[in-house]
């Protein structure tokens, strides 16, 4: 009796998907959007280069796609040897890419040890209406574990301390970039504690939307804390925020 229940629902599921299919393709005729997997793109970069793990990606108005990668990660014995100066290969590129629709590498820029606090997770990314960017953060993993350039000592099995695992790193601010990144702004600020009822802090910024005719930047404020956070786009104040259901934020204990 299962079993055939199983065979009844999946025919009416099969039965409903082609349905769909045919009222997507009567509604759009000869339009109906379609993908094709792009495996060479973007273009290779130019040798010894190598590219981090990318964590954000943003396409702007002229059609060009930006992207963020991270700066960890990457292995000592083999993939920075230009860095630590024990061979050719490899060298990491900036933090920020930007590639024409074709794939090639329109520019890099932005990083660490740049004199603004680039984010430890460097995760969102965005171009607002004026053509300027924008990079959130995230939560990095706790001291002992990956470091900029591989795995930090410690922390192993069977060797690991006694007593608790030290908490991650929350990225508590946004930096605000123009398209060529000349840094423009902090908000925030770098090193806090993250709080949903913060003025000046985030709790990892993981995405942003922007209201041109309000000049208000939408801020999805939700790797640590629990909130939208709505901000001026030329001053970065906090105008409002709200937590869940549209309620005021609220980062108590959810239980399990």
């Amino acid at each position: 009796m299962r079993d055939r229940r199983r065979r009844i629902v999946g025919g009416v599921a099969a039965v409903l998907l082609v349905g769909l299919n045919v009222a997507c393709a009567e509604d759009f005729g000869d339009d109906v959007p379609t993908f094709e997997i792009d495996a060479f793109w973007p273009m290779p970069l130019e040798y010894p280069n190598i590219l981090g793990p990318v964590s954000g990606v943003t396409v702007a108005d002229n059609g060009n796609v930006l992207i963020v990668t991270r700066q960890d990660g990457f292995s000592r014995a083999n993939e920075v040897n230009v860095v630590t100066e024990t061979g050719d290969c490899c060298r990491p590129t900036q933090a920020v890419l930007e590639y024409a629709p074709d794939g090639s590498l329109v520019a890099e820029w932005g990083g660490a040890d740049m004199g603004y606090p680039w984010p430890g997770r460097p995760h969102a990314i965005a171009v607002d209406p004026a053509g300027n960017v924008w990079i959130g953060g995230g939560v990095a993993p706790p001291a002992g574990g990956r470091g900029r350039f591989g795995r930090g000592r410690g922390g192993g099995r069977g060797g690991a301390a006694a007593g608790p695992p030290p908490a991650p790193t929350v990225d508590t601010h946004i930096l605000k970039f123009s398209r060529t990144g000349e840094h423009l702004m902090t908000i925030g600020e770098a090193g806090g504690t993250a709080s949903s009822m913060s003025t000046n802090g985030f709790g990892g910024a993981a995405g942003f939307s922007f209201d041109e005719g309000a000049n208000e930047v939408f801020v999805a404020d939700g790797f640590a804390n629990r909130r939208v956070a709505v901000l001026d786009m030329d001053s970065g104040e906090l105008l409002r925020s709200w937590g869940a259901y549209g309620d005021d934020p609220d980062d108590s204990a959810l239980g399990p």
